[in-house]
């Protein structure tokens, strides 16, 4: 079993582009790749049914995870050539939601602060976007959206926190 941890904010604050993979057998970490350099930071990854896909600046990316043998595996990330609309800026968190990608949008004023919710369906050519009324009597909203959270987990705690 591995944890797979795509970029992030290192200690001293800056942006780090490394592709890692935590072994919960060995509870060993290791470097396998790097992000593109044309894919800015930060970026939000969500599964979709068998396919992970990185939002990145409004921009869509699939990334694609292939074990060659045991040691080694080996990342490929490529771009969907399609882009989010511009309306959705700054992009706060990605969920799946029944297929589709969910998108939280902030607004500018409130950066960590959702204000609007768009689902996304990327498998239809062109892609729709749909907006979701956000309000206290809404129950439509799903409810794996309304956990989204970030963390952050120090190295020396991942096989513990992975089990707890």
């Amino acid at each position: 079993e591995k944890i797979f941890i795509f970029g992030g904010i290192q200690q001293d604050g800056t942006w780090t582009s490394d592709i890692q993979v935590f072994d919960t057998r060995k509870r060993e970490s290791s470097i396998i790749s790097q992000i593109p350099s044309n894919i800015p930071q930060p970026l939000k990854l969500v599964k979709l049914g068998s396919d992970y896909i990185i939002v990145s600046d409004c921009q869509l990316y699939r990334v694609n995870i292939r074990k060659i043998n045991e040691e080694k595996i080996k990342v490929e990330i490529k771009s969907l050539n399609q882009t989010l609309s511009k309306t959705l800026r700054p992009v706060l968190e990605v969920a799946n939601y029944r297929g589709k990608l969910a998108v939280l949008t902030s607004s500018t004023k409130k950066p960590d602060v959702y204000s609007k919710m768009t689902l996304v369906d990327i498998s239809q050519s062109p892609m729709t976007e749909t907006a979701v009324g956000i309000s206290s009597k809404n129950t439509t909203i799903p409810k794996p959206v309304l956990s989204c959270h970030k963390g952050i987990i120090d190295k020396q705690y991942m096989y513990h926190t992975y089990y707890q």
